[in-house]
């Protein structure tokens, strides 16, 4: 249950870039209570406050990933030649991408 939740370490950023505290989740599974940002979120997140889609998608058996700016239909990122072995380690390099950009604009 804890892969549906970004790291914690990372939800104190988002919240620092507009992210409503009041939307964390709790849920409670198997008498286990869990709060955190859903990874769905955070990426709806970018895609509503900041006009950035992140996409995760598999190509030649390795994961990347590539950010646009849908407004202004520019790819702001690509990982091109960076591939990961796995979808997880992707999609927490493409947060990591996200918040940089955000960061840095």
């Amino acid at each position: 249950m804890d892969s549906e939740f970004i790291p914690k370490e990372f939800e104190k950023i988002l919240i620092s870039l507009g992210f409503y505290y009041t939307q964390r989740v709790h849920l409670i599974h198997r008498e286990k209570k869990y709060y955190g940002i859903l990874w769905q979120q955070a990426f709806d997140f970018f895609r509503e406050k900041y006009n950035m889609s992140g996409e995760v998608y598999i190509f030649k058996g390795f994961w990347n990933f590539d950010i646009e700016d849908f407004k202004n239909d520019i790819q702001l990122f690509t990982t091109n030649e960076i591939v990961y072995s796995t979808h997880e380690e992707a999609r927490l390099e493409c947060l990591k991408k996200l918040i940089e950009i955000v960061k840095n604009k």
